[in-house]
């Protein structure tokens, strides 16, 4: 029929279509690449169950957890007085989860210096919501010398007891917090009474097109490692993980 034209492919054609194929495959696997690494960087390196633990204090988690939370809230008015309104959220957020498993594992002095550090916390959160950075600046200000305070505490203070096995089951899918208060993982089961470890999954994460999970890794860790939050049938249950190298 006349007017209809036949296309022919050439050589070149093709091969600019597969150098577009081949680009294409090499550019979603640096991407894929880069979203793992981050996440894996992302991930504390733990000391593994049945390994030698260092020498600490008396209480070397709650130590932990008190200095952790005395950074993140420290960040978080740093970012209040630079105006970074949205950083300073964040932080208060991870805060007050950190306040929250602190709160849960002290008593006596310590645990009044919790309370005092909570409290102001909270309020803190409120009045940035509210628009009222100023506020929640002097009540950061507030949170800070009571973590001072908590802070001596921890030096005579004595290790928070374990959870019972008859209560495990309740901290499966507990969200792991590092010492910043930050979301690292997840916990997968409380398992062996005779000597209790728990299984992890750090780094978890969403990776290409929001479907395909990349990086994050198990791991096991002994029970005493973990300062455990309080247990609840609504809203989020939270566990941090005292011990953190980086690297």
């Amino acid at each position: 029929m006349s007017g209809i034209k036949t296309v022919t492919a050439t050589p070149a054609k093709i091969g600019v279509v597969i150098t577009m194929w081949v680009l294409g495959l090499v550019l979603l696997a640096l991407f894929a690449w880069a979203t793992q690494w981050r996440t894996t960087a992302s991930v504390p390196t733990v000391q593994s169950a049945g390994s030698t633990a260092p020498a600490s204090t008396a209480a070397p988690g709650l130590a932990a957890l008190t200095t952790g939370l005395q950074q993140t809230a420290a960040s978080a008015l740093a970012n209040l007085r630079s105006g970074h309104r949205s950083d300073a959220s964040h932080a208060l957020d991870a805060a007050y989860r950190l306040a929250q498993v602190g709160q849960e594992n002290t008593s006596g002095p310590l645990k009044t210096a919790y309370v005092a550090t909570v409290n102001a916390i909270e309020t803190a959160r409120e009045n940035l919501w509210n628009g009222n950075p100023d506020a929640a600046g002097t009540q950061l200000t507030t949170a800070g010398q009571a973590l001072d305070q908590a802070s001596s505490a921890t030096q005579t203070a004595t290790s928070p007891e374990a959870p019972p096995q008859q209560v495990w089951g309740q901290y499966q899918g507990a969200q792991l917090l590092g010492p910043d208060g930050q979301v690292i993982g997840a916990v997968e089961a409380i398992e062996n009474p005779a000597d209790p470890t728990v299984h992890l999954h750090l780094g978890k994460g969403t990776g290409v097109f929001g479907f395909i999970t990349l990086g994050g890794r198990n791991t096991t860790v002994p029970l005493d490692q973990i300062l455990w939050g309080r247990r609840q049938i609504l809203g989020n249950v939270y566990a941090v993980l005292t011990t953190r190298t980086d690297g």
